[in-house]
């Protein structure tokens, strides 16, 4: 984030999901006005390739760790991977690791590991949507997974090889998908450095709406369209709401200029973030 910083000459800047030491993949990306929209985004799904390593566990839960339990692995059987990947399919409770960026008591997690702290750990509640075994070779495992918020890749490889039976780790990551945004679209930093030395970054740069387009999107006249960017709650007289829902306003050109909420029951609707 320091080197895109500098690279944009940007001093707000802000990602949608931190990614693990270990792992690649989509990192979105927002600038300016950008990072006003990340918390509409937090919550999206997101995909993962997850190779997982059967014959040992670490504390980590991943391959950075210290090694806290081994065993064989030359009893695995496909049908069982795939019996037993089935069981995490849909809402599961998963418990976090211990080394993660987690909260208890305002400490990290992670601070508290380092420093030998026993703590508790809730499972929180996650819901995994697809789960593919893509990559069979013993003792490596690769899924493709598809998971809604709170989701750690390598609480599931530690819990699968419980499951199994065979202790396990996550042995690299890439995260595939986050949201709307997919690998197939992204650019790493080298390819985003030769299209700003070469004049070409607006080719890249996507526009504002684009991180919330999963939200139904309201176009306005002209009158409606000053009222609500000088903060006033206009009617849309078009639809009746019958339940509270977020949408994204655009106005009479088109333009878009921000966020708003309907009210229950009502046409009406309250500006929560405005771009003038």
């Amino acid at each position: 984030m320091r080197k895109l910083r500098n690279l944009f000459d940007q001093k707000k800047i802000g990602h949608g999901g931190t990614l693990d030491p270990l792992a690649t993949g989509v990192l979105p990306v927002a600038l300016g006005r950008g990072c006003r929209l990340l918390s509409y985004f937090l919550n999206g799904d997101k995909q993962y390739f997850i190779t997982l390593t059967l014959g040992s566990s670490t504390d980590t839960y991943d391959s950075t760790g210290e090694v806290i339990n081994k065993s064989d692995w030359s009893s695995i059987k496909k049908s069982k991977v795939i019996e037993v990947m089935d069981n995490f399919l849909g809402y599961i409770n998963q418990t976090p690791p211990k080394y993660s960026a987690l909260k208890f008591k305002g400490r990290r997690f992670y601070d508290l590991a380092r420093s030998g702290i026993e703590f508790d750990i809730q499972p929180r509640k996650i819901n995994i949507k697809s789960i593919d075994l893509v990559h069979y070779d013993p003792p490596i495992l690769g899924f493709k997974i598809l998971a809604t918020k709170g989701f750690y890749a390598r609480s599931f490889a530690n819990d699968f090889g419980k499951a199994i039976s065979i202790p396990s780790h996550m042995s690299a990551l890439c995260r595939l998908s986050n949201g709307n945004f997919c690998i197939e679209n992204s650019y790493t930093l080298e390819d985003i450095e030769s299209h700003i030395i070469n004049k070409k970054i607006n080719s890249i740069i996507l526009p504002l709406d684009y991180i919330v387009k999963f939200l139904p999107d309201i176009h306005l006249s002209k009158k409606s369209s000053v009222n609500i960017k000088n903060g006033q709650a206009i009617s849309c007289k078009k639809f009746k709401s019958y339940i509270k829902n977020t949408y994204r306003i655009y106005d009479n050109n088109d333009n878009f200029i921000g966020i708003g909420v309907s009210e229950l029951n009502s046409s009406l609707i309250k500006p929560v973030k405005i771009f003038n």
